[in-house]
């Protein structure tokens, strides 16, 4: 799920800097609910279709992922655009007078200096996904998905008896040694 913000935000930046043309907007629609949707009944209209329901369901996983990945896009290419836009020019240019070919100037230039901003951007998406409770909530109870946060909210929001702070406690715990194994190994990898 974290390679699709990150590779839409990369390939934008790129399209931006790498031509004189502005980025063409893409217009994605959430609107995919299952009976009332308007992709939904666009299809059913088109197809004449005669469904109750679907045939797309954003209340699944794969919705669940998508919405969620449509979500991180924006951040992560604040994320990493002063990185992508600021690098030079000459170093490409340089190894691509040397005789090296497109994908050996992406393979050995440009990866290694890009490195730290798209593993700051995974690191944070990776948080972010695990920390985020709107689209679990809105979109996975419905469809019966429980995820790490949803557990966390059933913990402390049960549907009877008191709530279990403890386990809700636990959970966190756990968000914040995941954080920090992330971000050790973001150390390691940079340095």
């Amino acid at each position: 799920m974290c390679a699709l913000p990150r590779a839409t935000a990369v390939i934008t930046v790129y399209q931006r800097d790498s031509s004189s043309k502005r980025p063409r907007a893409s217009v994605v629609s959430a609107a995919r609910a299952p009976t009332n949707g308007v992709i939904n009944v666009t299809i059913r209209d088109m197809l004449g279709l005669e469904l109750a329901r679907g045939p797309l369901n954003v209340y699944t996983m794969a919705g669940m992922i998508l919405v969620q990945a449509m979500n991180l896009v924006p951040l992560t290419l604040l994320l990493i655009s002063p990185t992508l836009s600021g690098m030079s020019a000459s170093f490409e240019a340089a190894a691509r007078a040397s005789g090296a070919g497109h994908w050996t100037v992406v393979r050995r230039i440009v990866l290694p200096l890009w490195k730290p901003a798209l593993l700051g951007a995974l690191i944070y998406q990776m948080v972010s996904v695990v920390d985020t409770i709107d689209v679990p909530l809105l979109i996975g109870l419905p469809g019966g998905i429980s995820v790490f946060m949803t557990d966390v909210y059933k913990a402390i929001h049960p549907t009877t008896g008191i709530s279990d702070y403890g386990a809700a406690s636990t959970f966190a715990l756990a968000l914040v040694a995941f954080s920090i194994v992330a971000l050790y190994v973001y150390n390691r990898v940079i340095h």
